[in-house]
């Protein structure tokens, strides 16, 4: 999305506060500063979440952050190292119950990552892209 210099500045939410900037090359940069902390510190935090999960829920999270296609189906099931049977279903119903993952119609997995910084952790290989 790119905005026009006519506009106001938008105002792009940083917790816990709202930082306006102009989106240009110079604002990008000082927002990429404001957020490399937080970055890092998300990414702490994921690695802990990640830990914490079973070894089918980690396969579950990561497909549902790929969404490459229908959760049950072969290549999924094959490309995140689960087996067809009741226990990816029983991993991803933990996933919703703990808040990790929503229902959504709209995905391919019909599932979506709550939080999209996790997501991209997820696809990054459990690292920030860079």
């Amino acid at each position: 999305m790119v905005q026009r210099r006519d506009e106001p500045p938008r105002r792009v939410p940083v917790a816990p506060r709202w930082v306006p900037f102009d989106v240009d090359a110079g604002d990008r940069r000082g927002l990429r500063a404001l957020l490399l902390p937080s970055v890092a510190n998300g990414g702490l935090a994921f690695a802990r979440v990640w830990r914490g999960l079973r070894a089918t829920q980690q396969g579950v999270l990561a497909a549902v952050a790929d969404d490459p296609g229908a959760l049950l189906s072969r290549p999924v099931l094959h490309d995140h190292g689960l087996r067809r049977g009741g226990g990816t279903s029983t991993a991803l119903r933990a996933l919703v119950d703990a808040g990790l993952v929503v229902r959504d119609d709209g995905r391919a997995t019909r599932h979506r990552v709550v939080d999209p910084l996790l997501a991209v952790w997820l696809r990054g290989g459990r690292q920030w892209p860079g």
